[in-house]
């Protein structure tokens, strides 16, 4: 009997490993990046000036269930002109970088490399590289979220980039004042799931800018390549020119690869706007949630670990007669 029992061992063994050699490991992707270079902000009032603002990133990862260590939050403000705690070299604001522990790679403070579909990892950072208030001419941001899955089972990563200003402004009587901003982006996101695993990638980017006059909206544009604004205040005339992709997009994938990805020059020109208070905000975000799960056994496998059992169960059989 103890004969038939190894023998059944050794088809059973014989079956995992044919099984398991079936089995490809999976690279399951989740990227989303973007840069944001020359912004440009101009108000053309006759009076007045930016007051208090506040600048924030953050940044967050978590792999397997283990998140980054410490905060990824990083924040500054002020009185314009005034007194401020954004000073310093660029970049004028930077998260800590976030990488979740157990990664097989690692991203270094003010690193925006694309690492893309090697190890496991996920990570994230976040940088205002220099600021319009802070005296530099133009402002330029980048931020970046990537996550890779090859034995695991779960990942994310998360960035964030905001700033908000107070402005008192004056306009000419009679005259209606207006308002500009443009800039130049970068964007890349891209999802996909390889090997044969089972798999689920999903990719977020979100920029808009919101102009508010006592707490009531007055322009809300979010771009996405078709030269819309979301909302434009009854008495003002708003007009953006967007190149033609999407900044405000969310990208899933199983399987192929699926992307939105380009460079190229955005703006918005509103006029009709009359003195007061006025609070502008700007947000982006980039973010990432990538899961994988073990590959169910196709019916080839199933039927071969079943002869498996039927072998075994045969030379039971014989043994024991």
């Amino acid at each position: 009997m103890k004969s038939g029992k190894n023998k059944f061992a050794a088809v059973l063994a014989g079956a995992a490993l044919s099984l398991g050699a079936g089995q490809a490991s999976a690279d399951v992707y989740g990227l989303s990046s973007l840069a944001v270079d020359n912004l440009n902000i101009i108000f053309n009032a006759t009076g007045g000036a930016a007051g208090a603002f506040t600048f924030t990133t953050d940044a967050s990862a978590t792999l397997n269930g283990a998140a980054g260590a410490g905060s990824g939050i990083a924040t500054c403000g002020g009185l314009f002109a005034v007194f401020n705690t954004c000073n310093g070299a660029a970049p004028r604001l930077s998260s800590p970088v976030q990488n979740a522990p157990g990664g097989g790679v690692m991203r270094g403070q003010d690193d925006f490399t694309q690492f893309g579909q090697v190890a496991e990892y996920s990570n994230a950072q976040a940088s205002i590289i220099s600021a319009f208030l802070l005296l530099d001419p133009t402002t330029s941001t980048s931020a970046i979220a990537e996550s890779n899955l090859q034995t695991g089972s779960i990942a994310g990563a998360s960035t964030g980039v905001q700033s908000n200003t107070q402005l008192d402004l004056e306009f000419s009587v009679g005259a209606g004042g207006s308002f500009s901003i443009a800039f130049d982006a970068l964007l890349d996101v891209l999802t996909e799931v390889n090997g044969g695993d089972v798999g689920l990638a999903q990719a977020n980017s979100s920029l808009t800018v919101t102009l508010q006059k006592e707490g009531n909206t007055l322009v809300d544009w979010a771009p996405n390549g078709t030269n819309g604004v979301q909302a434009c205040a009854a008495g003002l005339t708003c007009t953006a020119a967007e190149a033609a992709f999407d900044l405000n997009v969310s990208r899933s994938s199983s399987g192929a690869p699926n992307a939105e990805e380009g460079s190229g020059s955005y703006s918005l020109d509103v006029t009709g706007l009359t003195g007061g208070n006025y609070t502008l905000a700007l947000a982006s975000t980039q973010s990432t949630t990538v899961l994988r799960s073990p590959q169910i056994p196709v019916p080839g496998t199933l039927i071969l670990f079943g002869t498996a059992l039927l072998l075994g169960a045969r030379a039971l059989r014989r043994k024991a007669t």
